[in-house]
């Protein structure tokens, strides 16, 4: 799959996701269930703080050594389709959602005041950003090198890891190459 669409969609989700949560509180709230703002507030910043800051420090770090080390594909590898594509993104966000379910009902029979929101939310914007900047450095450098980016994903995986990742880049195949002459092709 490419890294930069991948990590661009992956970004939107959670931040998509940590606004979901984000409107559930808010909706609990209106609606008059007893929650505490204070310490969802702090509950937020106690995670999306620390997760911010451990990304953004090792962000530039991870993606540089990525793409240092990124070759040529192995030839036992097969392109992802967007039939599966679709099917693994939709995995993904099945099993979050149902995560973030769980937790958001946990928080109401506990009557933690809408903590749990408040941590969700914050753990998945943290990362939500994290990814998209991440997306725009992949982006760029398939700009400068001229080539496509992928990563090799097991075929049972959501989801690239978080770490540092084995890359590999193919060259940019443009419309002109696309359409020149071959040697191969036949003078009819």
């Amino acid at each position: 799959m490419r890294a930069a669409p991948e990590l661009r969609w992956r970004g939107g989700a959670a931040l998509g996701t940590a606004a979901a949560t984000v409107a559930y509180w808010v909706s609990t709230w209106l609606v008059g269930v007893p929650v505490d703002p204070l310490w969802t507030t702090i509950g937020f910043a106690a995670i999306a703080i620390p997760a911010l800051l451990a990304t953004s420090l090792t962000r530039v770090r991870r993606v540089d050594l990525s793409l240092r080390d990124a070759h040529s594909p192995p030839r036992s590898s097969v392109y992802e389709t967007v039939a599966s594509a679709r099917e693994r993104r939709l995995r993904l966000a099945a099993v979050v959602l149902m995560g973030v379910i769980i937790l958001l009902a946990l928080d109401r029979v506990l009557e933690a005041g809408g903590t749990s929101a408040g941590l969700t939310a914050g753990l998945l914007a943290s990362f939500g950003a994290s990814d998209l900047l991440d997306a725009r450095r992949f982006g760029e450098a398939e700009r400068q090198r001229e080539t496509r980016i992928y990563y090799l994903v097991p075929p049972l995986a959501f989801t690239p890891r978080f770490g540092v990742t084995r890359l590999y880049e193919e060259p940019e195949t443009t419309q002109a190459a696309l359409t020149e002459a071959s040697p191969f092709d036949l003078d009819l």
